[in-house]
């Protein structure tokens, strides 16, 4: 497959992807191209166990590996409450009114603990 090759930009990523899937069953050490470790980022954020299930099948990175790069993503960097609305305002402005729509998924939510003042 050739830059050259008239083929649509998601078919190219797919065959990419499934070349690598290929090339990594015969590798005795794997080594990830960053599309793929994006991609299994993507299903491991959306569900853990779906990303256990899909390694049974792929060959995609190790749980820890993908904990372990996603450890340095955090939301405290120095912004302030204002700076978080402002960015989340511009880029809601870059979207396709149908990638605006959000599924919020609420699970197990800890009660605050209350201290007893005597």
């Amino acid at each position: 497959m050739n830059d050259s090759d008239d083929y649509e930009p998601d078919v190219t990523t797919r065959l990419k992807f499934l070349a690598e899937q290929i090339s990594l069953l015969f590798m005795s050490q794997s080594r990830y191209s960053s599309e793929t470790l994006l991609i299994a980022f993507r299903f491991f954020a959306i569900s853990a166990s779906v990303y256990g299930r899909l390694r049974s099948v792929l060959t995609l990175p190790h749980v820890s590996y993908i904990k372990r790069l996603s450890s340095v993503f955090s939301l405290s960097g120095g912004l302030d409450e204002s700076d978080h609305a402002q960015y989340l305002k511009h880029k809601a402005q870059l979207m396709e009114p149908h990638e605006r729509q959000v599924i919020l998924l609420l699970d197990e939510i800890p009660k605050p603990h209350t201290k007893v003042v005597a």
